[in-house]
């Protein structure tokens, strides 16, 4: 995360110092758009000059879309439908990203999001694999981890983001999105207890 932030934030300073040899007397609105189609460039510039970012773009959008399709294709979408709603407000994210005035808002939400998902890689890992004796731990450090992203990180920015950005849909969404993952994160700490017993 810093090494994203330290990326973003010296970029940034280089496009926003770039733009600001204009004159100062330049009035709030055209500051605002100037600020805008900055953090797009940014953002754009961002994804095509570091690979380890484009990868993980790559990887976390087609990860969405495949498991959609695999849902559907399975005829799971009345099982399923709170996964298949996630996957496609998350698809709707990164359009956001791409498309709106908000794109660093919407990457910033998207990466904390991601980041509370490593540990369950992991554990899914371990229970594909059949290695029982390492699964608890793993389930273990992944609801801590989680839950301090989902519950604590994403409780101080998600109503800053949401006074931020402008999509009323995402407005709406992305509070629903944050329940589900607190439920679904007190549902694993739930299945740690039941393997403690």
């Amino acid at each position: 995360t810093k090494y994203l932030y330290d990326v973003a934030t010296n970029s940034s300073s280089l496009i926003l110092n770039n733009n600001s040899n204009t004159s100062n007397t330049s009035n709030t609105a055209n500051y605002d758009a100037n600020y805008d189609v900055n953090m797009r460039t940014l953002y754009n510039q961002l994804i095509s000059s570091n690979p380890l970012l484009l990868g993980m773009t790559l990887f976390s959008i087609t990860y969405f879309i495949f498991d959609s399709l695999y849902y559907i294709r399975r005829n799971l979408i009345t099982e399923k439908w709170l996964f298949l709603y996630h996957h496609m407000i998350t698809i709707l994210l990164w359009w956001c990203v791409y498309n709106t005035n908000n794109s660093y808002e919407y990457l910033y939400i998207f990466y904390y999001g991601e980041l509370s998902n490593f540990f369950n890689y992991i554990t899914y890992h371990l229970i594909k694999t059949n290695q029982q004796n390492a699964v608890f731990y793993s389930k273990l450090a992944q609801v801590i981890w989680f839950l301090y992203f989902r519950g604590y990180v994403f409780s101080s920015i998600l109503l800053p983001f949401c006074f931020s950005i402008e999509n009323i849909f995402m407005k709406i969404s992305l509070p629903t999105i944050y329940i589900l993952g607190l439920i679904w994160g007190f549902q694993q700490i739930v299945g740690v207890q039941n393997m403690l017993l």
